[in-house]
């Protein structure tokens, strides 16, 4: 209590001093220690000559054998105003005695002394080159106290002019000089203790940095001054308690937070809907009411369990913005005095404003700190603090920019690019024309997602493949030795020599890849042959992309007239992206650890190295791992969709993707791409079988460890199938199912379809599923039929363009259609 009292008296003084004199345009406080404890780390111990303690709220300095100085490091600014004033007393028999402050002090030979004695006489010394030049001689002044009471001593420079104070009467003015000195202290004659109250320094503030503005065109996502009870999440959090309560006077009703420990940060948060793909701007003021000054408060944004960004200012004057990912602190900005700070019990306004590609950190509406934005993974925005405190958060304000339509990546005209419309969707993908032609996803702005082939701005809903075109189509194909090639729709041999270009199950619609005297290439549409000493073509050819490789192994991307899009070696690209999408997964190692991130394929970086993991896209989304060690759900621009907070996620399929918690009772759920539930899973009940995914609207699981079922979108049982090992999922109406004795299928009420035990079987695919027999693989129909016999020694599903690939008895692997027929007799 009494620290209180001392702080409330000391800001009285300070507001009837500053009504009475008028030096400064804008004076405020800027350091004030009231010695409560030594935070500040002022000198204390004893020796044969000194004691010196912080007891009772006060600095006491006794000199055993006579007079003494002590210094503390604190610079006092030279280019503005101040106002230095202390509270200090002499307990001397001897009434000579004095005891002052220093100031601008550089060393023991360069600084100022202000002193005031017992029997009424003060003096103002100049210590330079270690002598005493007396500026003002001892002089007798009425207003000094006597021993055993304090006076306050005041030192006031107001532009050229140093203007001095004793018990808030001006008793001298002096022109001012300086030695550019970075410290204060105590100076006292004789054998006696001196107490010093209070130390308090005024400056006159100069903001700095850019004036930040709200940006004019935005949509409000929370606007909230909090003076009604309306708001849950202010209450309580660890050790950081809020309270709902009239705080009297003209501060009227709101939350006061109150903080109990000095071990930690403690946040009071809330999830908000921000559109991350956008600007936004969050801005939030504090209100600093009282205890430890030198320990952190602010504001906390991207909050994901332990991680978040932080920016937290001290009551004193200092801020730092810093990161925590995975329970561990890395500063940003480390503790820094700033102007732009009102200290102590002040209102600060914390404003955090992505802008494009940049992260602005604001006081009071001046920048202090701009860094590249990172993809927030989150939402969730609150309040924290650390050290034992009181503050109140005077409002928050959280907007997004306002829906602009036009291009975020490239011209949207011809090519790959990015797209916002007028209603938020946004579409990412390729066009021409100025329209979606080709593979695309749509994002809306609830969060779902179309994504598939489109045409002048459409989505083709036709599920069904067009036939081949002769002439444009390759299928790859692999001798008995193992060379891969290519072979056109009437199985003429057109290239070999790509292995490692082209892969099985491939059929291409590309400019044609051909190797040539030790080179990969490709002929172009006019027919012109495209190739490079510095790379080999690495990949097929999307929608006019394909990866090639260099000779020291290093990916780039060339488009369909031979120019890199993207440099050799600019990223570590993964060999085996699917360029479809226009968007390929990139990674980098940083302090020995794997991180992922994503790059379009007209090389344009749209998420820099920095997840844990990154899975492939489904349905417009990939799983991906953040650096707190949680996985959550990215869209192609690398925006986080689902904040990352699982401890595993599937792929999306039909609109729900599985996601599960490792906890000490293990969860999992399927959620839509907005992040809500769909339903959650008892894992005691019913355990979800590979590869998570839904099809044809049902998902395969376990049932109490022993039988199998099928689940609808809604999580309940649909089909109950009975004491099964193993099964795939529904395709064209059946799934194959595995016991004991082998591969059979059943339809969706759960019965065997058919007669017919299988080594294996694939799934249905256009009618036909591939079915093991003995050591030979064929195809049956849906009736169970040997529609293809099993002459095979290996086989696939059949593609949606209505071919299969098999592996012939010589060992070469070529292609058949639903007939049988072979497309290249193999070699």
């Amino acid at each position: 209590m009494k620290s209180m009292r001392k702080s409330l008296l000391l800001l009285v003084l300070v507001g009837l001093f500053f009504l009475s004199t008028p030096l400064f345009a804008s004076p405020s406080l800027s350091w004030r220690e009231e010695f409560t404890g030594n935070g500040d780390k002022w000198s204390v111990g004893e020796t044969a000559d000194y004691k010196y303690e912080i007891v009772d709220g006060a600095y006491s300095l006794t000199g055993k054998t006579g007079g003494r100085w002590t210094v503390h490091g604190f610079p006092i600014r030279r280019d503005a105003d101040y106002v230095l004033e202390s509270k200090i007393k002499s307990d001397s028999p001897t009434s000579t005695d004095y005891a002052g402050i220093i100031w601008d002090f550089k060393d023991r030979d360069h600084y100022y002394q202000f002193l005031a004695a017992q029997h009424g006489k003060y003096a103002i010394i100049k210590m330079e080159n270690g002598k005493a030049n007396f500026l003002v001689p001892w002089t007798a002044m009425p207003v000094i106290n006597g021993r055993g009471m304090y006076n306050t001593l005041r030192v006031a420079r107001a532009g050229q002019k140093l203007v001095f104070f004793i018990n808030k009467v001006e008793i001298k003015s002096l022109p001012y000089e300086s030695f550019a000195g970075e410290s204060i202290g105590f100076s006292f004659s004789g054998a006696q203790t001196v107490s010093v109250d209070s130390v308090l320094l005024l400056e006159e503030r100069i903001p700095a940095g850019e004036v930040t503005e709200i940006p004019s065109l935005r949509t409000t996502v929370f606007e909230s001054t909090f003076k009604e009870k309306n708001q849950g999440w202010l209450i309580s959090s660890r050790n950081l308690a809020g309270q709902f309560a009239d705080l009297g006077g003209s501060s009227g009703s709101g939350y006061l937070l109150k903080h109990s420990s000095r071990s930690s940060i403690d946040l009071l948060a809330q999830n908000f809907t921000l559109d991350l793909s956008r600007n936004f701007f969050v801005e939030a003021e504090i209100e600093w009411i009282s205890g430890d000054e030198g320990y952190a408060y602010g504001l906390a944004c991207d909050i994901n369990g332990r991680d978040y960004l932080w920016f937290g200012l001290t009551a004193n004057g200092f801020y730092s913005i810093a990161t925590t990912v995975g329970g561990e602190k890395k500063e940003l900005v480390p503790w820094t005095m700033s102007d732009n700070i009102f200290c102590y019990e002040a209102k600060n306004r914390l404003s955090v404003h992505r802008r494009g590609s940049s992260l602005i950190f604001s006081i009071n509406r001046r920048k202090v700190y701009e860094m590249p934005y990172e993809a927030w993974s989150s939402g969730r925005i609150g309040f924290g603090a650390g050290g034992n405190m009181s503050i109140r958060p005077r409002f928050l304000e959280i907007y997004q920019s306002s829906i602009m339509a036009g291009a975020i990546h490239g011209s949207c005209s011809y090519g790959w690019g990015a797209y916002r419309y007028a209603d938020g969707a946004v579409y990412v993908g390729f066009w021409e024309r100025g329209k979606p032609n080709g593979f695309g996803t749509r994002y809306s702005l609830s969060g779902g997602a179309q994504e598939g082939l489109w045409k002048d701005g459409i989505l083709n809903t036709d599920s069904s493949v067009p036939a081949i075109a002769p002439g444009r189509t390759y299928f790859s194909v692999m001798t008995a030795s193992g060379d891969m090639g290519l072979v056109n729709d009437w199985g003429e041999e057109e290239s070999f020599g790509l292995k490692g270009v082209v892969y099985l199950d491939s059929i291409l619609e590309t400019p044609l890849l051909k190797a040539s005297e030790g080179r990969i290439g490709f002929m172009d549409w006019r027919g012109d042959w495209k190739s490079s000493p510095e790379w080999n073509i690495a990949s097929p050819f999307s929608h006019g992309y394909a990866l090639v490789k260099g000779p020291k192994g290093e990916i780039g991307i060339v488009d369909s007239v031979g120019k890199l899009s993207l440099a050799l070696g600019a990223y570590d690209i993964l060999p085996s992206n699917d360029l479809k999408r226009g968007v390929v997964r990139i990674k980098a190692t940083k302090d020995g650890t794997t991180l992922y991130g994503l790059v379009s394929v007209d090389g344009k970086l749209l998420m820099p190295p920095s997840l844990l993991d990154l899975g492939d896209f489904s349905e417009g989304y990939a799983p991906a791992k953040a650096q707190n060690g949680s996985y959550g759900f990215i869209d192609l621009l690398g925006v986080w969709r689902v904040a990352p907070e699982y401890d595993g996620a599937g792929d999306f399929s039909e609109g729900l993707a599985y996601v599960y918690f490792d906890d000490y009772i293990p969860w999992e759920s399927f959620i839509y791409p907005s992040g809500d539930i769909a339903f959650d899973l008892d894992g005691d009940t019913h355990e979800t079988l590979y590869p998570y995914t839904f099809s044809e609207g049902l998902l395969a699981c376990m049932e109490d460890w022993e039988n199998l079922v099928y689940l609808t979108w809604d999580g309940e049982v649909y089909v109950e199938a009975g004491p099964w090992d193993d099964a795939r999922p529904f395709s064209e109406g059946f799934a194959a199912v595995n016991d004991e004795k082998g591969w059979q299928f059943i339809d969706d009420s759960g019965s065997v379809a058919f007669d017919g035990v299988y080594g294996r079987a694939l799934s249905f695919s256009q009618g036909l599923a591939v079915v093991k027999v003995g050591d030979r693989w064929g195809y049956i129909d849906r009736t169970g039929q040997l529609a293809i016999p099993a002459n095979y020694l290996d086989a696939h599903s059949f593609m949606p363009q209505g071919f299969a690939q098999v592996k012939l008895l010589s060992g070469a692997w070529t292609w058949i259609d639903r007939d049988g027929e072979l497309l290249w007799p193999g070699r």
